[in-house]
């Protein structure tokens, strides 16, 4: 990590805290922050505790949530036990037992099989002018390839600075101690006058002061542990596996390639199923994403202690996504699989500018309404307005009027009740973003048995889906369309000004980024619940 990185790092950081009620929250706090009740511990979380205090004792029932997103690894320690498993399909035998179109789907379906790299949608456009719905589109497709293409050439080059680097200390150390297996500790301890060495060393304390630092400012990262082992080296590692992504992105060939060809079905087609393959984990290591969101989703933690009221929630893996855009026809056929596997709830942490296919998803989300089956959907982590900006996949097809009932658009918001409640990063609209859910700093599973941070609105999502689960397992009565209503109108009211998303200078009421003015709350929403049920 070159020195300008680490400033930026510490800027956003910085700029994202500013202003809000004096950090209280440290480091293992964080992992559950969103958890938190505003009355008892004065930050803005779901009440999840009381939510599950309520429910215990009562009877549950089973509930399938498909999570449209990336590989996931469905065999982490936390995962394993609560994926979906198809019992009409007999595993590996090559024949599709249930008669569903997928042939071994014993957990779910990958509609992109082995890729992991796939093109941008405005590439696509690029390469086939016809995607464009008018001219507009197509040069505003040009604009934003050639805007990109720029910034991928700036991180190529700074990552292979910094590459370089690394290569030049890690060499330097490993021959001193004649070893590569040195820890920053043994680093520090080196007495040399030799110039040299002793400007590696300088550039290794100057790496750990600005790590600690970021540490300070947010409890989020930890500080530097001087007794790791491999800490170059895994960079390094790091640094290579990006630097391979960046050649592909900067090669020229992105606008030539087409990644998808490969599969062979025809993307105009929505009867042309049964494409991609049965392993929902393709290429886990550097797909973090579906993993973080189906452990957000599942379980619950409380420091060392477990709450877990989640086992009435199976996740259904469906995966659509590498490294560039989903295509609109697997986001339409994802749904479908869902909803006719028995999903009642689909989680989609997933947004892009352009959707040449977009009537397909139209059509995938109305068959989901006619099947009762509720579609929680990330609002966008680029600061945007979605009253005045399509993103897709959407419930709207003029950004004013819903064509469904069967949708939430969810924001993103941090932890403390002020001015910074909305996150700097997260998309909103009075009209096109239903709710906000935590989605700062949430704390989740990642691949090979890990855990880590990450935050977006795809972190806000899943904490609405998985609200959706509780109620829809403990009150199953009740329809999708009652379900988004009892979210709705259950959140915390927000009654005040807050900043908007992208800028620290212009204020708005919360009743201006979401339709309901609220945060999500799972303990309102499970005694609404609670309440309407008794009533039908």
């Amino acid at each position: 990590m070159n020195k300008y990185t680490l400033l930026v790092i510490i800027a956003f950081i910085s700029i994202n805290l500013n202003g809000q009620n004096n950090l209280k929250l440290d480091h293992n706090e964080l992992k559950t922050w969103y958890l938190f009740d505003l009355t008892n511990d004065s930050i803005v979380g779901i009440s999840a505790q009381k939510a599950f205090t309520f429910l215990n004792n009562k009877k549950s029932s089973e509930v399938i949530i498909g999570v449209i997103d990336s590989g996931m690894d469905i065999q982490h320690e936390e995962l394993k036990d609560n994926i979906w498993l198809n019992k009409d399909e007999i595993a590996n035998n090559k024949i599709d037992d249930d008669a569903n179109g997928f042939i071994d789907d014993v957990n779910g379906w990958n509609f992109v099989g082995d890729l992991t790299f796939q093109n941008y949608e405005y590439e696509r456009i690029i390469m086939n002018p016809d995607l464009a719905d008018n001219k507009k589109i197509l040069n505003k497709a040009k604009k934003l390839y050639k805007t990109s293409f720029k910034e991928a050439i700036k991180d190529i080059k700074s990552t292979k600075i910094s590459l370089d680097r690394l290569e030049k200390s890690h060499e330097t150390f490993t021959k001193y101690f004649n070893k590569s297996d040195y820890t920053f500790k043994e680093i520090l301890e080196i007495k040399t006058l030799e110039p040299d060495l002793t400007h590696e060393i300088l550039e290794v304390q100057n790496y750990i002061a600005s790590i600690n630092r970021i540490s300070e400012i947010s409890p989020i990262y930890n500080p530097i542990d001087l007794n790791t082992k491999n800490i170059i080296v895994n960079r390094i590692s790091a640094l290579k596996k990006r630097y391979q992504t960046e050649r592909i992105q900067t090669s020229g060939n992105t606008v030539k390639n087409d990644y998808r060809a490969t599969l062979g079905d025809d993307l105009t087609n929505i009867d042309d199923t049964g494409y991609g393959n049965n392993n929902v984990s393709v290429n886990i290591e550097n797909e973090e994403h579906s993993t973080h969101v189906a452990g957000i989703i599942r379980l619950i933690r409380n420091n060392d202690k477990e709450v877990d009221s989640t086992n009435h929630t199976l996740i259904m893996p469906i995966r659509i996504l590498g490294s560039g855009d989903e295509h609109d026809k697997d986001v339409a056929l994802s749904i479908r699989y869902a909803v006719d596997n028995g999903a009642k709830i689909i989680n989609a942490s997933l947004r892009k500018e352009f959707s040449p296919y977009k009537a397909m998803v139209y059509e995938s989300i109305k068959y989901a309404a006619e099947h009762d089956v509720l579609i929680i959907i990330a609002a966008g982590n680029e600061s945007l307005n979605l009253d005045l900006n399509f993103r897709y996949p959407n419930d709207s097809k003029d950004l004013t009027t819903e064509f469904t009932n069967n949708v939430i658009v969810v924001g993103a918001s941090n932890p403390y009740y002020g001015k910074n409640l909305a996150c700097d990063f997260s998309n909103y609209g009075k009209f096109n973003v239903d709710i906000f859910a935590p989605g700062y700093s949430i704390f989740s599973t990642t691949p090979n048995n890990s855990y880590n941070f990450k935050e977006g609105t795809s972190m806000a999502a899943p904490v609405v889906a998985s609200i959706a689960g509780l109620i829809r397992s403990y009150y199953p009565q009740l329809s999708a369309n009652q379900v988004k209503e009892i979210i709705l109108n259950s959140g915390t009211k927000i009654n005040f000004k807050v900043n908007t998303p992208g800028s620290l200078n212009k204020k708005v009421a919360f009743s201006e980024l979401c339709s309901s003015s609220s945060i999500v709350n799972a303990y309102n929403a499970i005694i609404m619940a609670d309440k309407l049920s008794n009533e039908q």
